[in-house]
């Protein structure tokens, strides 16, 4: 099979790489760590193992098969594989310490397993899990975002929970150093220090892969590049694919949980840009309707993008009674003289309606209509005090124009003071019908818009801001007189038998607060549609949630870094979702008859914890980033963060946090390891400091592979990790840090090229 011949063409890569040095480790190397202590450390886990336990235990397991097509994200949660039934025998009942594991992305065959490069699937990171009978899967909305590793690209993540109540420990999570480095960085605890599982039983991995290999390069042959969409930051001649930084493809549109706002005149500055954003945002505005019907189309007679359609034949708005129904219909075309609202001031027709919750008044409701040069009001009230409402203002000062109706249904006009019963108005208003249905009255008035010197609106700039600012009052007994209750308001006003343009108003929301939604949608033919027989996401509506900590904690809100806010985000995790396809709308994927399958295989090396083995606790900190990822920009002269340094440009960027904000609880900082995730191909240091002695607690520095073959690919990273424990072994001794000493964190990054979704995230295993 097709398969089969991949292998054995792969087989001849794998042979070339066997002259390193032998090892026992199954990827056949020896690992090394960024803070040995002399030369006495090992990073074989045969020796480390028997040296420190007099003997070394380890049994594999493999995931279920991963299958792609090119430029496909695979990232979901997958099922259950069993443990070998002798270790699920051996540990019923007991603890077992979890030393140490390595893994590896293998294609299976008969003559033996074959490494797959990391230049065909990129690991973009993985979460793998020992569990045991009672461990239940929950997935959660963090309430520290910035402790927890990698959220899943709808802002929840996923953890294993015990459902019995038992107090036993049911799950192990393993994932640090987990990305494109995984394959040769350590993973492992030095001597009596172990993550520790009671009764294990199975095994789980949330693996999240890009598959950006090229068919053409059947052997493997180093890197050969594929079809890229037009916002990859990857160079030309780049080792490396940008589909791996996740960019955002024109197969997504955002919708932007903006503020948005009705206009009856112009044209909107910031329109709606897709019919189901306009659905949404109408729905927002909440208009007069009992039903709103979405539609979209080409109308040359309708304004570009959201419009909102109410109808007065559909039932008289002067009665108050919202209508039936109204249309959130979406213009597509690209450009139209059509205009917001009446085409003259003699057509103008504005509907609007607050109830109680929106007048700030429990039992007053209102509804407001303009009718060419009548002003109409629809209030309901208490039936048997007095209720009020001032007209554009929100507040008593100024002397505002109000409409009284007191508790026997008498209708007059004021003139309020400030804080004050005002003056009584000559009548203006026509009352037009009261009446009492139980304990409620409505009253139906009209006057005429036309100014007096205690009545006051403009229409035309009420079309091109159509809020009508209301002060709303109840009383308590019949006669005028203090207010029991008093709220103030905005009234949504709607064009009437003309097109209300519904636009996003972003202009008052700060940086770093836009959010709301990426929906992707693949076109026709393409995997996941109905037309294709090739599995993928079909339309797809993914949460975006960031929360990019203000200075000191991170440098991202300083240089307005892209990944703060939805509106600037062009690439990361956010834009990949499982078996979304990473090319743009108008790309067709290729070589969809060739998918690539593989598997992920795990060593897991494991003691009896009643060999007085300590367990560990994982402790994350992402908070310099948005959480976790952020953009690295193309550098040049003035950018925040940028320098030019032995002819090359790099980025930098830092956050202060206290260990109490990392550990919670009250407990110190005692970390056994500490792995700085970070991807290829550009990251270049990360280090840790106590800041409030400036000492170095872990730097950490890529070794960048120089060759074509696997395990070394040219450009691709591993990340040594610092070990603490026994001096004798070659490490570094433990440290305990309290509460309120200070952590401070630089990051250094390549900046030839900008970088999409680059990750700062610092992943501890801890003292429990």
């Amino acid at each position: 099979g097709r398969m089969m011949v991949l292998a054995s063409v792969v087989l001849g890569t794998v042979a070339a790489a066997a002259a390193a040095p032998p090892t026992n480790n199954m990827n056949g190397f020896d690992y090394v760590i960024a803070n040995a202590n002399g030369d006495k450390f090992t990073g074989d886990f045969e020796q480390m193992n028997t040296a420190n336990y007099g003997s070394n235990q380890y049994f594999d397991v493999y995931s279920p098969l991963i299958s792609t097509v090119y430029g496909q994200v695979y990232w979901t949660m997958m099922d259950s594989v069993p443990l070998p039934d002798d270790i699920i025998e051996k540990f019923k009942g007991k603890t077992m310490a979890i030393t140490g594991y390595e893994s590896d992305q293998v294609q299976r065959t008969p003559t033996g397993d074959i490494p797959l490069p990391i230049t065909a699937a990129y690991n973009h990171h993985y979460t793998g899990y020992i569990n045991s009978n009672s461990a239940q899967l929950e997935r959660v909305k963090p309430e520290h975002p910035e402790r927890i590793g990698h959220m899943e690209s709808d802002g929840l993540v996923s953890q294993f929970v015990d459902v019995t109540g038992s107090g036993k420990i049911v799950s192990a999570a393993l994932h640090e150093g987990n990305g494109g480095e995984f394959r040769q960085s350590f993973h492992g605890f030095p001597k009596g220090w172990a993550q520790l599982i009671d009764s294990p039983t199975e095994f789980r991995m949330s693996p999240m892969q890009i598959d950006t290999w090229n068919r053409e390069n059947k052997n493997f042959d180093g890197f050969w590049p594929g079809p890229e969409p037009l916002n990859s930051e990857a160079p030309a001649n780049a080792p490396y694919s940008g589909l791996l930084e996740c960019p955002c493809t024109t197969r997504m549109s955002k919708q932007v949980d903006s503020t948005v706002v009705a206009q009856a005149t112009g044209e909107c500055a910031t329109p709606v840009t897709d019919a189901s954003s306009c659905a949404a945002a109408v729905k927002q505005l909440n208009p007069p309707a009992s039903q709103i019907i979405s539609q979209s189309g080409t109308n040359e007679s309708m304004p570009l993008g959201c419009s909102l359609i109410l109808t007065s034949s559909s039932t008289p708005t002067s009665r108050g009674k919202p209508q039936p129904q109204a249309v959130a219909y979406f213009n597509e075309l690209k450009s139209s003289s059509a205009r917001c609202g009446a085409r003259d001031d003699s057509e103008v027709k504005m509907f609007g309606w607050a109830n109680p919750q929106q007048t700030g008044v429990a039992n007053l409701g209102l509804y407001v209509e303009v009718e060419g040069s009548t002003f109409r009001l629809v209030i309901t009230g208490p039936a048997n005090v007095w209720f009020g409402i001032g007209v554009n203002t929100t507040t008593m000062a100024g002397n505002p124009y109000a409409v009284i109706v007191d508790g026997n249904g008498n209708v007059t006009e004021r003139q309020l003071g400030n804080e004050a019963a005002g003056v009584l108005l000559p009548a203006t208003m026509t009352v037009e019908s009261s009446s009492v249905s139980g304990d409620r009255r409505t009253v139906v008035v009209s006057r005429p818009i036309a100014a007096t010197d205690t009545f006051r609106l403009n229409v035309g700039e009420l079309q091109g801001n159509p809020r009508l600012p209301i002060i709303a009052a109840v009383g308590s007994g019949k006669t005028f007189a203090y207010h029991q209750a008093k709220g103030s308001s905005l009234v949504q006003m709607f064009a009437v038998d003309a097109p209300t343009c519904v636009c996003e108003d972003n202009s008052s929301m700060p940086f770093g607060k836009g959010k709301g939604y990426f929906l992707y949608t693949p076109p026709p033919g393409e995997p996941g549609t109905p037309e294709s027989h090739v599995p993928g996401a079909n339309f797809t509506r993914l949460a975006f949630a960031k929360n990019c900590l203000p200075y000191p904690s991170g440098t991202m809100l300083l240089g307005k870094n892209p990944s703060c806010d939805l509106r600037s985000y062009t690439g990361g995790q956010s834009c990949c979702h499982h078996l979304v396809t990473l090319l743009d709308a108008d790309q067709v994927t290729p070589w969809q008859d060739q998918p690539l399958e593989y598997v992920f295989k795990w060593r897991i090396y494991y003691r009896d914890a009643a060999e007085g083995i300590e367990n560990v606790i994982q402790h994350n900190w992402g908070g310099m980033a948005t959480p976790t990822e952020y953009d690295v920009p193309k550098c040049s002269v003035g950018i925040e963060g940028c320098s030019f340094e032995d002819g090359h440009w790099v980025h930098r960027m830092n956050g202060t946090w206290t260990v109490a904000e990392l550990v919670p609880n009250g407990n110190n900082f005692e970390p056994v390891t500490i792995h700085g995730h970070c991807h290829a191909p550009t990251c270049v240091d990360f280090t840790l400091y106590n800041a409030d002695t400036n000492e170095i607690i872990c730097q950490q520095r890529p070794n960048f592979g120089q060759s074509n073959r696997t395990f070394d690919e040219s450009g691709y990273i591993s990340v040594p990790p610092c070990v603490f424990g026994d001096a004798s072994q070659g490490l570094q001794p433990l440290i305990s840090l309290p509460p309120s000493t200070r952590l401070f964190s630089t990051k250094t990054c390549k900046a030839d090229a900008g970088h999409h979704g680059e990750m700062s995230l610092w992943q501890t295993y801890c003292r429990v």
